[in-house]
């Protein structure tokens, strides 16, 4: 009788084991990602390709444009374009220095926007201004007393928003600059 017993109870606790390994395994769980990867979020990779594509057809535009304006602007690595136009005699421009200049900020249909003429000369501190961010950028490749055109989108100049006075969002903007002086 005692062996009766004891194979029931085997009997029972083998049950009982394969409930738990059935149970255990019915449980699917995402596997556990490593401390350093983030799950997928389907809406933030929307919005990167969303705004890749409206990258590549704003650049897309740019260089339309340049080509109907039969203008030679040089493309900058850091996503800007630029030609001197008449060459300065001075220092060239670096990070940490005073430039004034005259400009003209025009958009790509020809409006313009700013300009010295209505607002003043523009002082800037190259690396330090809270200007847009390409100006300052392409500003490194002149010299004193250059003349430039430099085109920058909108990712370098307004951004997404624009400046909400004359700048729409995302646009970009052509400037036709003069340095007269650096410090």
């Amino acid at each position: 009788m005692l062996k009766a017993v004891f194979n029931r109870i085997k009997i029972a606790s083998f049950i009982q084991f394969l409930l738990c390994i059935i149970g255990f395994g019915a449980c699917k769980k995402n596997p556990q990602l490593p401390s350093n990867k983030l799950e997928k979020d389907s809406t933030v990779e929307n919005i990167l390709k969303l705004n890749q594509l409206l990258a590549e057809v704003e650049r897309e535009d740019i260089q339309k444009f340049i080509g109907e304006q039969s203008m030679t602007l040089q493309a900058d690595s850091l996503g800007f374009w630029y030609a001197v136009t008449k060459q300065g005699k001075g220092k060239p421009i670096k990070r940490g220095m005073t430039v004034e200049m005259e400009y003209t900020l025009e958009l790509l249909d020809g409006k313009i926007c700013y300009s010295s003429a209505e607002k003043g000369k523009r002082i800037l501190i190259i690396g330090k201004s809270e200007e847009e961010r390409g100006l300052d950028l392409a500003l490194q490749k002149l010299t004193e007393n250059d003349q430039a055109i430099v085109l920058l989108p909108s990712h370098l100049a307004f951004g997404a928003l624009g400046n909400r006075k004359c700048v729409p969002p995302r646009s970009p903007v052509l400037y036709r600059i003069n340095t007269l002086k650096i410090k």
